[in-house]
């Protein structure tokens, strides 16, 4: 799920390479070729996570074709809120992701009481360096404004916290209340 942390560092970086290839001046040169490094480096990094988040606690996460065509358990993104229909069962659940809203999000799912409960870092996004051994159940990847996604996870009977990974800089989607505590039968 820090893929998305990456991704902003990504785009900033980006967007600092493409600034100061704009400018044209012959002292940013230098600037701009460690931009563009530093942009490719966090690129490649946020590739490797967003593969990572995939195989995720034990294999239980990956993405579907059934569940990007529309099919498994709805789940509503947008700011900031997180809206699923009906109940979540135990066992293998699809969940098909629609983000609503105007801003990219994802849906991670970690085994807590309450996001209160989570460990989180300074800008409020659940830290999980030091969540317990296995409490991370899954990840999706980004789901861009008016697309869809899905992630698919193993789910035992317990509680659970859904929540939007996206954070960066002092900003944290979860932070700004897009979580959810759900309990599984």
């Amino acid at each position: 799920m820090q893929y998305n942390v990456i991704r902003g560092g990504a785009a900033g970086a980006l967007a600092l390479s493409l600034v100061l290839a704009a400018c044209g001046s012959s002292g940013g040169d230098t600037a701009t070729t460690e931009a563009s490094t530093a942009a490719t480096e966090a690129s490649s990094a946020t590739t490797e996570a967003a593969a990572a988040s995939t195989t995720a606690a034990g294999g239980g996460a990956s993405t579907t074709a059934a569940a990007a065509a529309g099919e498994g358990q709805a789940v509503e993104l947008k700011e900031w809120s997180i809206t699923i229909t009906g109940d979540v069962k135990g066992g293998a659940n699809t969940f098909a992701l629609s983000n609503t809203g105007e801003n990219p999000h994802a849906l991670a799912i970690v085994e807590g009481e309450s996001y209160e409960s989570l460990p989180k870092l300074e800008n409020g996004a659940v830290d999980e360096a030091k969540l317990e051994a296995g409490a991370l159940i899954g990840a999706s990847e980004r789901v861009e404004k008016g697309a869809t996604g899905s992630l698919s996870v193993t789910l035992e009977p317990g509680n659970y916290v859904f929540f939007c990974p996206i954070a960066f800089g002092p900003n944290s989607h979860a932070k700004a209340g897009q979580v959810l505590s759900v309990t599984v039968s």
